[in-house]
């Protein structure tokens, strides 16, 4: 276990990794740093940019950008002018859609709903693939939720990013694991889990998940693993 004072001070409301590197930032601060990991023992960090006119971090370590009335999209650690992907849909669908990946020049992004859904993908606009699923959890008594920043403050993996593969991208609501072909648009059947949710990917390694999830019966957060299906990793090595 390492540890490393963070640059730049603290409330750096957005980290996800890229590559060998950690990239956190804010909306309110308007800063981007990296963290890389130097062999053995050594965690470097350094200011990489600060963010541009126009420009949104979203949780799991996207960006968005509004241009002369476009969308834009890229990952923290790519360079929003050399990068960025235009994306074929009005401005604020940001407002109730949440920017999870990009696989090639297709965006993903996922539309979490507080009332009981049955999970769907849909094409919206030109290379624009959408998930809409339930929450996973049951609304609480006298909560009221309108809009994507109030159920991301509610339910714990807001943050887990779309992971990306070759063939697949990976989502999750915390409770079920949700695989798409972003190339056909095509979900396979979901993923339950039956004893823990709020649910984190970090990544998948040999076929087998890796995450951080809540167990039922303590309470308490683990690292996580679980094999997957063969069918369910296809592209995913």
């Amino acid at each position: 276990r390492l540890k490393v004072k963070l640059l730049g001070g603290y409330r750096y409301s957005i980290m996800a990794a890229h590559g060998d590197s950690i990239y956190y930032g804010s909306n309110w601060k308007r800063k981007i740093y990296r963290a890389v990991f130097m062999a053995p023992d050594v965690i470097e960090t350094y200011y990489l940019r600060d963010m541009i006119k126009g420009e949104n971090l979203h949780q799991g370590g996207m960006c968005s950008l509004v241009s002369d009335g476009k969308l834009y999209v890229y990952r923290m650690c790519d360079d929003p002018f050399r990068d960025r992907k235009p994306v074929d849909i009005p401005v604020d669908t940001l407002k109730w859609l949440e920017l999870k990946g990009l696989h090639g020049e297709t965006a993903i992004f996922r539309k979490i709903t507080n009332e009981p859904i049955l999970p769907s993908v849909m094409n919206m606009g030109k290379k624009v693939v959408v998930l809409s699923c339930y929450r996973g959890t049951k609304r609480r008594f006298m909560e009221v939720l309108n809009s994507v920043n109030d159920m991301s403050e509610f339910y714990a993996p807001w943050g887990s990013p779309a992971l990306v593969k070759r063939s697949y991208v990976y989502l999750t609501n915390g409770k079920s694991i949700f695989v798409i072909d972003p190339v056909t648009s095509k979900m396979l059947p979901p993923l339950h889990f039956w004893d823990v949710y709020c649910f984190h990917i970090a990544g998948i390694n040999d076929g087998t998940l890796i995450g951080r999830g809540k167990c039922k019966k303590s309470g308490k957060y683990h690292l996580m693993t679980a094999q997957l299906p063969h069918e369910y990793t296809k592209g995913s090595i």
